[in-house]
């Protein structure tokens, strides 16, 4: 693993008091970033979602954007490959009664190995949660990650792959991704209030790819031509089952997608 605060290459073996904020409370942005032979996948668009995010927390400063650059930065520079985790926020001791006006960015990368094709081609069980989704108060993503965790660790003592959360019947997002689905030649996404900001639903758009906003419930996913869920790692997965629904090729627009996300436009 290699390890960065503000954009210095730290001693990995340096660890982090289990008494500061972002550890105690979720009080933290995070990012998870692919690297792909030294590109930050999508990095401009993870250093604005994560400057929204601590804005909202009200924890940004005049320095804050320039330390995430410099961290992307130097992770491009090592021109290696792996899993790229970006946490931003206030380190210093939660019972400190100082104000410290200084914010850190700490990036840690770290080996990751892609699906093999067999598995994408597989594609995923996809099994509704039990949790709703709470809504976020931000369109960007913290640290606090409890809920969305727990509701897949439930899927899969199920049998499933990925977690569906709904919230009031309304289908919201995967538990560790964006989901899209198609009808008719036409994709589909979730209305974007109260869910993450999907970076990969940017770069796709960006390439041509015309995705309309809509209501959605499980019938309706149940009834659509294909499923997708988008992530920052996994790029595209293709979507096999859904209750008794089953798609018969889930990689069929999966994977011309992950082929153009791949190359940098």
């Amino acid at each position: 693993m290699s390890v960065w605060i503000n954009g210095n290459a730290v001693d990995p073996a340096i660890c982090t008091s289990v008494t500061v904020p972002p550890l105690l409370f979720g009080d933290a942005g995070l990012e998870t970033c692919r690297v792909h032979e030294g590109r930050v996948m999508s990095a401009a668009l993870h250093a604005d979602r994560l400057t929204r995010t601590l804005q909202s927390l009200h924890l940004a400063n005049a320095s804050i954007r320039s330390r995430i650059d410099a961290t992307f930065s130097a992770v491009a520079a090592c021109g290696q490959s792996g899993c790229l985790r970006v946490l931003a926020g206030d380190f210093g001791e939660a019972d400190s009664d100082e104000t410290d006006d200084t914010l850190d960015v700490i990036g840690l990368l770290s080996a990751w190995t892609e699906p093999s094709q067999q598995a994408y081609e597989r594609g995923v069980v996809l099994v509704p949660s039990t949790i709703p989704h709470p809504g976020l108060i931000t369109p960007g993503k913290t640290c606090s990650y409890a809920w969305s965790r727990a509701a897949l660790r439930e899927v899969r003592e199920l049998g499933g792959d990925e977690a569906l959360l709904l919230r009031d019947g309304a289908v919201v997002e995967a538990s560790t991704a964006t989901i899209i689905w198609s009808e008719g030649g036409q994709w589909w996404q979730p209305p974007p209030a109260g869910r993450i900001e999907s970076t990969t639903l940017i770069e796709l758009e960006a390439r041509g790819y015309e995705v309309q906003v809509g209501e959605c419930d499980t019938g309706r996913l149940v009834a659509a031509d294909e499923v997708l869920l988008l992530s920052s790692l996994r790029l595209v997965r293709g979507v096999a089952r859904l209750g008794e629904r089953l798609w018969d090729n889930p990689d069929r627009s999966a994977y011309s997608m992950r082929a153009a996300l791949l190359s940098p436009l």
